[in-house]
């Protein structure tokens, strides 16, 4: 009985302490994964408070978009039918991401494996992997993509490669700047010499006179 009370206790002060993060317009999708799995381990069930909690997750101009849900939620499945709506209006339809696939993602400053994985998102099975290969390779930078495009690894390990090629260019120019300043060193070194010899024959004469 007093396990009960305490496992009942530790629920209510979950529920209490949940606070579902704001609406991803963006990524509905992922949004939904999240809060479900939150509402999950706070141990709410119950279809109208995860409705009321979606509720309190909504910026005004998401409200507005299901506006008409909220003032008269349907009497049975409120969350779904809620879910269903904003799934509806933010999410980004197979067409429309197959279409950004196409169209090029921004490389910007991202790495090549987070360039791949928005890609993966995108596609959802809907093309093989060899043409999401040649779509992702196309977006790459030149230099990176001169190094794996004649390479047979899966796309996984492909992705890893290209995100160690940056680091390994910046090693390679380190080393050539190397090579390129030890020989003005190496000249240095003898015109030094050269002086220190010039200078100890401009002053035998004087040492002779004396």
């Amino acid at each position: 009985m007093e396990d009960i009370t305490i496992t009942s206790e530790i629920s209510r002060i979950s529920r209490v302490s949940f606070k579902p993060p704001k609406f991803w317009k963006t990524e509905p999708e992922t949004w939904f994964y999240r809060i479900k799995a939150q509402l999950r381990a706070s141990g709410i069930t119950t279809d109208a408070t995860k409705f009321d909690y979606t509720i309190t997750s909504l910026n005004h101009d998401v409200l507005i978009e299901a506006i008409d849900i909220i003032r008269k939620p349907p009497g049975i499945n409120k969350y779904d039918t809620l879910k269903h709506r904003l799934m509806k209006r933010f999410a980004i339809s197979q067409i429309n991401k197959i279409c950004t696939l196409i169209g090029r993602i921004p490389y910007g400053d991202q790495i090549p494996s987070q360039l791949l994985h928005k890609m993966q998102i995108l596609n959802e099975d809907n093309i093989s992997e060899n043409v999401l290969k040649t779509l992702w390779l196309e977006q790459l930078p030149q230099n990176i993509r001169a190094v794996i495009v004649t390479r047979h690894e899966d796309i996984e390990t492909l992705a890893k490669l290209a995100d160690r090629i940056p680091e390994t260019n910046e090693i390679l120019k380190i080393q050539t700047l190397h090579k390129q300043v030890s020989p003005s060193n190496e000249i240095q070194q003898q015109i030094s010499q050269l002086t220190e010899q010039v200078k100890k024959l401009t002053e035998r004469p004087n040492k002779s006179n004396t």
